[in-house]
């Protein structure tokens, strides 16, 4: 039994530490931040808002019901006067009412006929896909956010790569020295030099092996998970490489999730510019009204002798002058429907340029990545020959370093060229609204 226990605890721990070291790939970060990041309750709430925002425009055809009651004290009764003539030969003077009155009632209203609430109520489906344009737009930034952190952790993991590889072979190179120095080949000097090399690329390391866990702390931010759990990325060199550029497309910006927007925001502030304009054409309702009065001498029996009244009835509500405040808001919104087209047009080349910019920026990052990868396989020939060379005693020391430093230029100048061309990538399916796709596929 003890023996089954102990192969349990362990096959338990076993499966954690599986679970914990499970790498994941770009689609399933994806998948995970699209379940759990933040961003996605503030997608759903775009649609949330929108739920209410249907109720405010139905909301004026709505019948509506509302209760009152009043209670009154006249502390001083108003005197009424009956002017002498034919049925008083002087002038009477008369207090009428009762210090105490009671009253309550309730009112339903319906309307009837409102333009404005009419053409409001309209554009519902405008509000609707407003909403979801909204939400796939903090959809498409998570995305596009997530799989430039995701790229990011790639990167520095190659860097990570380049280094062990340099620091294996000054491990081997120092090896070597320290028998040559033993048996008096080279001079302290030039084991020093090596020395201070490798110490360079340890440090190196470290540095960049924190700027790795910065960078997956930035991706579990990104994709919602604790700080405190472990990530361990899919580290597939594949996603590295764009074997080829897409294909030359015409310049298309109506897929653009911004420009959509727009145009949405147009269609819509054109509506509330109706609404506005037809506030001035009267509206009609229909009321009934139930209620009770009481009066009374003292106020214990103004709460015993009610009097139910009830009515119905039309409300025909007609705009004459208003002080211009429906003219001035009907030309106010006229002015900022105007402002946004124009806006718009505006924008709509500013996302065509943005679009040929990204192209452009894309095409060079593709060639100087083609150029520095190949330049990065030559740089590293290079210095293994050198290497070996000088291990055997065929090249100077000064030769071998200069052929390590011109091999750690080609490593950063590939490093920088690999991002910049993810990156740009990235840019330029966002700016042909394509980022989704791009991504998913």
């Amino acid at each position: 039994m003890i023996k089954y226990s102990v192969l349990g605890i362990a096959l338990f721990f076993a499966i954690g530490i599986f679970a914990q070291e499970q790498k994941m790939s770009l689609s399933e970060c994806l998948d995970y931040g699209l379940t759990n990041s933040p961003y996605v309750t503030l997608s759903h709430n775009e649609l949330k808002m929108f739920k209410y925002n249907k109720r405010d425009l139905y909301a004026s055809y709505l019948p509506s019901i509302n209760a009152s009651g009043q209670l009154d004290y006249n502390a001083k009764l108003p005197v009424t006067v009956i002017p002498a003539g034919e049925f008083a030969p002087q002038e009477i003077r008369m207090k009428m009412g009762t210090p105490h009155g009671n009253s309550a009632a309730i009112q339903l209203e319906q309307k009837i006929y409102d333009h404005a609430a009419i053409v409001g109520i309209s554009g519902v489906s405008d509000y609707q896909e407003l909403a979801q344009l909204n939400s796939e737009k903090i959809v498409e930034d998570l995305s596009y956010n997530i799989a430039m952190a995701y790229y990011q952790v790639l990167v520095v993991s190659q860097n990570i790569k380049l280094l062990e590889d340099s620091r294996d072979q000054y491990t081997e190179l120092n090896r070597i020295m320290e028998l040559q120095l033993e048996k008096g080949v080279i001079k302290q000097v030039d084991y020093n030099r090596i020395l201070v090399a490798f110490n360079n690329i340890q440090s190196q390391l470290s540095l960049v092996e924190t700027a790795k866990q910065d960078a997956l702390n930035y991706l579990k931010v990104m994709i919602g998970m604790p700080l405190d759990e472990e990530l361990v990325i899919n580290e597939d060199e594949s996603l590295l490489v764009e074997t080829a550029l897409p294909e030359p497309t015409p310049i298309d910006i109506s897929n653009r999730l911004d420009f959509r927007i727009n145009m949405k925001n147009i269609d819509l502030q054109g509506l509330n510019t109706k609404v506005t304009k037809y506030s001035f054409l009267p509206t009609l309702s229909a009321y009934a009204r139930y209620g009770a009065n009481s009066y009374s001498e003292n106020f214990r029996d103004s709460w015993t002798q009610f009097n139910d009244f009830a009515s119905v009835g039309l409300t025909l509500t007609v705009p004459i002058f208003n002080g211009l405040r429906a003219n001035t808001a009907y030309h106010k919104e006229k002015i900022r429907l105007e402002n946004l087209t124009l806006q718009a047009k505006i924008m709509e080349e500013s996302y065509k340029v943005e679009l040929l910019n990204a192209k452009t920026k894309m095409i060079e990052a593709f060639t100087s990545l083609t150029t520095n990868s190949a330049n990065l396989e030559l740089a590293k020939e290079v210095y293994e020959m050198t290497n070996l060379s000088y291990q055997t005693g065929a090249t100077s020391l000064t030769d071998f370093l200069n052929a390590d430093f011109s091999y750690k230029e080609a490593q950063t100048n590939y490093l920088t060229s690999l991002i910049n061309m993810l990156s740009s990538r990235l840019d330029y399916e966002k700016s042909k609204g394509n980022i989704s796709n791009y991504l998913n596929n």
